[in-house]
């Protein structure tokens, strides 16, 4: 699969599956010479256009060890307008060896001008994920509110996308099981984690204390 692709849906490990099938299929790995893989730096919130420039200057070298090169923009919804903008021409008119990837959680987070130049993939949420998030989910509201704060250890020493991927997905079930008091909670943390620089450990003990 070549070109310029996005791929959206379902969940964080669901799109890096389908990252690694392309990867897979073009003789690939993360790890090779000839994959560049771009996400925010640690330290800050969005992706600037000094990495997307990182994404063009890996575009004009041929490939290394392949005959393919694949430039992939892990959580690209955090790329910034300006960051976006850069990369139009690329996508449109990049090189026959160079597939670029976006990864994101919807569509929609992205401009229109970056929607238009790839291929979709959308990633469905199947049944089976619902289910294995549910159980968790259901788990979780089942605990005292001692068993959950002791839960919450572990689970912050989870990287914060993840943990905000973890959220999104009880999101969708809490809606299955009409539990929208648990909606409600999480949509509240979520906003907060995204758009503030909230102390995940407050959060994810704020949001256990109130799952009743």
């Amino acid at each position: 699969m070549q070109g310029s692709i996005l791929i959206y849906g379902g969940n964080t490990d669901l799109r890096h599956s389908k990252i690694t099938e392309i990867l897979q299929i073009n003789n690939l790995t993360e790890s090779s010479t000839d994959v560049l893989i771009l996400q925010n730096e640690e330290d800050k919130k969005s992706i600037g256009i000094a990495q997307s420039r990182e994404l063009l200057a890996f575009a004009t070298t041929k490939p290394f060890e392949n005959k393919h090169k694949i430039g992939i923009i892990k959580h690209a919804y955090k790329l910034t307008t300006q960051a976006q903008n850069a990369l139009l021409k690329t996508l449109e008119d990049r090189p026959d060896y160079l597939t670029i990837i976006l990864e994101t959680r919807a569509e929609n987070e992205l401009l229109e001008t970056v929607i238009s130049r790839c291929k979709r993939i959308e990633i469905v949420y199947t049944s089976k994920d619902a289910l294995e998030n549910n159980e968790d989910l259901n788990k979780l509201l089942s605990m005292t509110i001692g068993e959950r704060l002791s839960y919450s250890v572990d689970f912050c020493k989870k990287d914060r996308e993840e943990i905000i991927e973890t959220f999104n997905n009880w999101l969708l079930e809490a809606r299955n099981i009409k539990r929208y008091d648990v909606v409600e909670n999480l949509l509240k943390v979520v906003g907060d984690l995204e758009k503030t620089n909230l102390n995940l450990k407050l959060a994810v003990e704020w949001l256990m204390l109130n799952l009743n």
